[in-house]
């Protein structure tokens, strides 16, 4: 996968103007560099009255933040002041085209006609004078990579079971350093309530773990990136609404997304969208783990999703062997490592 913003010639500062009509006038946002001009639709919007409940990605839950709110923020330099108001709002990072779909959208949103919002600096006709040639960028290509639990053509989610002491995550762990995977251990808890985002008092909906995974894994298509839901019985009812749809390549016609409501979307942007779906990326995968396989072998929706395997007192003597190719000779299914690549 190529990014846009990988191959656009970054070695002069860019400016826009970005226009469009309101009440008989034209109103013109720029010449300015794209923060700039971003930050300028921000303050027009707030300055005329506009729900920012529409696009709560920039406020808390379209409620503007404090200071005290930025101050006490672990990157404040991350919030924007506004003209004229003792108010911020999240300056959302990303390259420009992503930005300006969604203040675009805003303006939409807002009753301005998509048609007559123009951008001048950056669009569809002028991109092509700005990407280089392939024989300027090829060497700065990553190469995406796949992930054998999800990720391959025909593949699944695997799905550890196995009584508690038999080492289904020291297995795990010590498989998926090995092979030199990012991953991530979703842990259960009380206070559990989503796995992609969580509403906190005060703050609105944040990213998750998993949330915050899903968006690294799809800037960076060279690695590998593997999710493993630890005890997975205690949550999968969370399992089963939010990444159901994520965990195989043999349903969907190997479409692999998440499922989102109006306010959980707004935090995948950045993912591409099919009929309407955020799509995953192939160097995702999902490990499952959990000690009461009854429980999740009885979950109909899990069924022809994930690949079984079971580990005995046996398995955990033999702990020299910690290579995917075992996980994978391990499923209980007959199953083709045919094409797969790790």
């Amino acid at each position: 996968m190529i990014y846009l913003k990988d191959i656009i010639n970054e070695s002069k500062p860019k400016t826009a103007i970005i226009t469009f009509p309101y009440k008989g006038q034209t109103v013109v946002i720029g010449p300015d560099n794209y923060q700039q001009c971003g930050i300028k639709i921000i303050n027009w919007l707030y300055n005329n009255e506009y729900n920012f409940k529409f696009k709560s990605v920039f406020t808390n839950n379209g409620n503007f933040y404090t200071l005290n709110d930025v101050e006490s923020k672990n990157d404040p330099s991350r919030y924007t002041k506004l003209e004229n108001s003792d108010k911020y709002f999240l300056n959302r990072s990303g390259d420009f085209k992503s930005k300006f779909r969604t203040l675009k959208n805003m303006l939409v949103d807002f009753g301005i006609n998509a048609e007559e919002i123009k951008l001048k600096g950056i669009n569809e006709n002028e991109l092509d004078n700005k990407i280089k040639k392939p024989s300027e960028f090829m060497d700065n290509i990553r190469t995406p990579k796949q992930n054998p639990f999800g990720g391959v053509k025909n593949s699944s989610a695997i799905c550890i079971l196995g009584e508690s002491g038999v080492g289904k995550s020291y297995r795990v762990e010590k498989t998926l350093e090995n092979a030199g995977h990012e991953f991530e251990y979703i842990m259960p808890s009380s206070f559990m309530t989503n796995l992609l985002v969580q509403y906190k008092a005060g703050q609105g909906y944040v990213l998750n773990t998993l949330g915050k995974a899903i968006l690294e894994a799809n800037e960076n298509p060279d690695k590998l990136y593997t999710i493993v839901f630890d005890e997975c019985h205690k949550y999968i009812n969370l399992i089963n609404d939010e990444i159901l749809q994520a965990l195989s390549k043999k349903r969907n016609n190997g479409v692999r997304f998440i499922s989102l409501d109006i306010e959980t979307d707004q935090f995948f942007e950045e993912l591409p969208i099919k009929n309407g779906r955020r799509i995953i990326s192939d160097n995702l995968g999902f490990i499952l783990a959990s000690s009461k396989e009854e429980i999740v072998r009885e979950n109909p929706d899990l069924k022809n999703r994930v690949d079984y395997i079971t580990l005995t007192e046996g398995d955990r003597e033999d702990n020299v062997d910690f290579a995917i190719d075992f996980l994978l000779s391990k499923i209980e299914k007959e199953k083709t490592n045919e094409g797969f690549s790790f």
